[in-house]
């Protein structure tokens, strides 16, 4: 199932978000380290090496890392709901709001 999933992924960014880079060169990066977290399991993140390797597999780590995978997570999943015409905020983002409001009005 998941290999089925990651083919489809890697298929629709071939044929639709190759377009936009295109147009879009300085997307290019981004767009391959979002695809790389999101479609490589973090077990097999690279591990640190050393010198100049070690500076590459430090950003490598960094992309793996809980929070960056759950931001981009968040990320494609509010580009999905606002392509689909949908409220792109996810009831977590809307929680937080909620929350800070209410600390700020009630402290």
């Amino acid at each position: 199932a998941r290999g089925e999933g990651l083919e489809r992924a890697v298929r629709f960014a071939q044929e639709e978000l190759s377009l936009f880079c295109e147009a879009n060169p300085s997307y290019n990066r981004m767009l391959e380290d979002a695809l790389m977290v999101l479609t490589i399991d973090p077990r097999d993140a690279p591990v640190a090496g050393e010198g100049a390797e070690r500076d590459k597999t430090d950003k490598s780590r960094l992309l793996f890392s809980p929070m960056r995978r759950m931001e981009l997570f968040l990320l494609v999943n509010s580009a999905m709901l606002r392509h689909l015409g949908l409220d792109p905020q996810t009831g977590w983002e809307k929680m937080e709001v909620l929350t800070s409001w209410l600390q700020q009005e009630f402290g």
